[in-house]
């Protein structure tokens, strides 16, 4: 299985996270239907043990980066959370920057001790198509990151499970730990479902990436929403200075009207004086100013 390099996934982290809470596991399961949307439910349950907490935060980047001029959206939508017994949490969502941000807890109510988040959102444009330009082999790929790696609270325990439409085969992989890690987790492939497993606890900077590689066409999945990319001002001075065809013609005209600027201004102020084919004295205050000396012209020699 070739995972893409579009680093997509759903991260995480809690705001003034304080010692003594742990997340005491994190399940998810993703059902992938054949019209490409992913319908996502979270089971969060945490112990904050003694301290006085309103709730978490669920921050999920919605924007990354996909190429040097582009950025891809994910469009996250019918966002609901409560206790898994029935009970809705108080939540609200919070657009900052690339990410959304769940905002889960009510401001003025403590919660000490375990508590339950069951998070349920839809996904789209979430499965990447793929093609190897070698084999000429075609197939569709979920490359999610389950967890997240900025939470600040140990994870004791994270799976996740992903349900595929019927006829579609698939293979799959995952990996546990820091960013960039390749360490495997546990899988395994029945019939139309995968499951995943950390093997070990998450400590805080680390989290659980799955991947799933889908038969071509079985789901309908559209190109990416590609938006143009935000980039910052050594980012766009970066690119002003690149050599494209664009910032070669632009060198050239600028060159040329710099050139067209200084002949000018030699034509005007930068010549000879002369006094053409006589030379004389005026008056006893000096030579005569003379005109500007035509192009190509020579004094003559008296």
């Amino acid at each position: 299985l070739v995972a893409v390099g579009v680093g997509l996934g759903v991260e995480s982290n809690t705001a003034s996270a304080q010692p003594g809470w742990t997340i005491e596991s994190f399940d998810v399961v993703y059902d992938i239907q054949s019209s490409g949307v992913v319908t996502v439910t979270e089971d969060i349950r945490v112990d904050f043990g003694i301290l006085q907490r309103h709730g978490i935060f669920r921050d999920m980047p919605v924007r990354y980066e996909y190429d040097d001029d582009n950025d891809r959206l994910i469009s996250v939508g019918d966002v609901r959370v409560d206790n898994g017994g029935g009970e809705e949490h108080e939540f609200e969502l919070i657009s900052s920057g690339a990410n959304l941000r769940i905002k889960i807890g009510d401001a003025d109510t403590f919660v000490t001790g375990e508590q339950r988040y069951r998070i349920t959102y839809t996904l789209l444009s979430a499965l990447n198509p793929i093609a190897d330009a070698e084999t000429r082999d075609e197939w569709d790929e979920f490359y999610w990151n389950v967890t997240g790696n900025d939470w600040e609270a140990l994870i004791e325990s994270a799976t996740a499970t992903v349900n595929l439409p019927g006829n579609s085969t698939q293979e799959a992989t995952c990996f546990e730990g820091p960013s960039g890690s390749t360490d495997p987790c546990d899988f395994d492939v029945v019939g139309q479902t995968a499951t995943f497993a950390a093997r070990q606890f998450l400590p805080t900077g680390s989290g659980l990436t799955i991947a799933v590689k889908v038969t071509k066409d079985a789901i309908d999945v559209g190109p990416p929403i590609l938006v143009p990319a935000e980039k910052d001002f050594l980012e766009q001075l970066q690119d002003a200075f690149k050599f494209t065809p664009l910032t070669i013609g632009a060198s050239v005209l600028v060159g040329l009207i710099g050139l067209m600027g200084l002949a000018r201004l030699w034509w005007e102020g930068g010549r000879d004086r002369w006094h053409g084919d006589l030379f004389y004295l005026m008056e006893d205050d000096g030579a005569s100013p003379g005109a500007r000396k035509p192009l190509m012209a020579h004094e003559a020699i008296v």
